[in-house]
């Protein structure tokens, strides 16, 4: 009887537990599909996405596109095209027909790479030794229309200055650098000039930054820490797209710049720590979109142009310029630097509890 009693009181013990661990994964990992569906809308405006809510499972009938990409939630199914014979899509890679799920939110897009003629004429032209800034500006005008406004270039010319006379930075005269604002979801470009102590605006484009709040339980999104990187210690770790990972980094040939290795917390002062590979990289057709949004799992999505530039220019490659400034403009020039000397720490750390770390 003594037995019986012991083992229901364990077992409503078991089942509190449980419970209890399933609601703190839930606080920590889960996230609402609300939160997911106001991420894709910016993605969803654009006239050649398509949405689609699959009632039942069903084959993927002709949408009139001979290639298609689709992106099932937040995991990328791959690249599909039309075969008359089999009168279904099939997958460019394995072959296999494309079947919707049932009760499945999928996004489809028309993969159209569009290649501006001016904008590669004028990208030929320069030269890794001799970049002229002249050109350089011409070739951001062709492409994007980022720009800074007034009290931002203050507040960033200011606090490169912090930084460099804080020897965070170790310039050299025309020397560029990268800038990120994690805030404006922004990259700019500066060059640096030390007969005037100046650094003059170049050109900048739209990226993705890290978005915890996207956590489920199988994704790992952390947030992209502010911190000076040198790419110079990691230039041996870059390396190119080619055509099985076209989902995840752009186009065939596309430049993966690496930023090195990290045990970050996964938003800031975040008990729950992971070890993570930083990079630069181009993203899929339909995260494209999404660039201006915090949408990506720790790393800095750029778009395919803005790649084309860097990796012709080697503006981070040690050669023309080599440091990426992470930032967050909407925090004070002062707390920014602290989380910088933080950032430095964060090779040393350690993961006490295994079960949290990101290979």
């Amino acid at each position: 009887m003594l037995n019986k009693i012991s083992y229901t009181f364990f077992a409503i013990f078991l089942l509190f537990a449980q419970n209890s661990f399933a609601i703190n994964m839930k606080k920590s990992y889960r996230i609402s599909q609300e939160k997911i569906d106001s991420l894709f809308r910016p993605a969803e405006k654009e006239p050649d996405i398509f949405t689609v809510y699959s009632k039942s499972k069903h084959k993927v009938s002709y949408l009139k596109y001979n290639l298609i990409f689709v992106k099932e939630g937040l995991r990328n199914l791959g690249r599909y095209k039309w075969i008359k014979k089999y009168k279904a899509y099939t997958n460019t890679k394995n072959g296999r027909a494309l079947f919707f799920k049932k009760g499945k939110k999928y996004l489809i897009s028309v993969i159209q790479i569009k290649k501006h003629t001016l904008f590669n004429q004028d990208l030929k032209s320069l030269n890794k030794e001799k970049l002229s800034k002249n050109n350089l500006k011409k070739i951001f005008k062709i492409f994007t229309k980022t720009d800074i406004q007034p009290e931002k270039l203050v507040f960033y010319n200011n606090l490169i200055k912090n930084l460099k006379n804080k020897k965070f930075l170790y310039l050299k005269d025309r020397e560029y650098l990268l800038l990120i604002d994690k805030n404006l979801q922004k990259s700019y470009i500066f060059q640096y000039h030390i007969n005037t102590l100046s650094f003059e605006y170049i050109g900048g484009d739209k990226i993705s930054t890290g978005n915890p709040s996207l956590n489920t339980r199988n994704s790992r999104f952390i947030d992209t820490p502010v911190g000076v990187i040198n790419r110079k210690r990691y230039r041996r770790g870059d390396w190119r797209a080619d055509k099985t990972n076209f989902s995840e980094y752009g186009e065939r040939g596309n430049r993966v710049f690496y930023l090195g290795k990290y045990i970050v917390p996964i938003e800031y002062n975040s008990k729950i720590r992971r070890l993570v590979h930083l990079a630069i990289h181009s993203t899929n057709p339909i995260d494209k979109r999404l660039l201006g949004y915090k949408a990506s799992k720790g790393c800095i999505r750029i778009s395919d142009n803005f790649n084309k530039i860097l990796r012709k220019t080697a503006l981070i490659d040690g050669k023309n310029g080599k440091y990426v400034i992470i930032a967050d403009s909407k925090l004070t020039i002062s707390e920014n630097i602290k989380r910088m000397r933080e950032f430095f720490t964060y090779k040393k750390r350690k993961i006490k509890n295994k079960k949290y770390a990101m290979k």
